[in-house]
């Protein structure tokens, strides 16, 4: 399997910007669990 370096890079980028997105939205800090399950959603789930 071969693994393209900078689409993961550019994924892991993303994430600060959706947790924080998320946090907004739920106007909370986030347990980590919370952050991993936002961080995979897209920017129209969190609206």
């Amino acid at each position: 399997m071969a693994f393209d370096i900078d689409m993961i890079g550019k994924v892991y980028e993303s994430f600060p910007s959706r947790i924080a997105a998320a946090r907004a939205v739920l106007g909370k800090p986030l347990t980590l669990t919370e952050k991993i399950l936002y961080s995979h959603l897209t920017r129209e789930m969190l609206r």
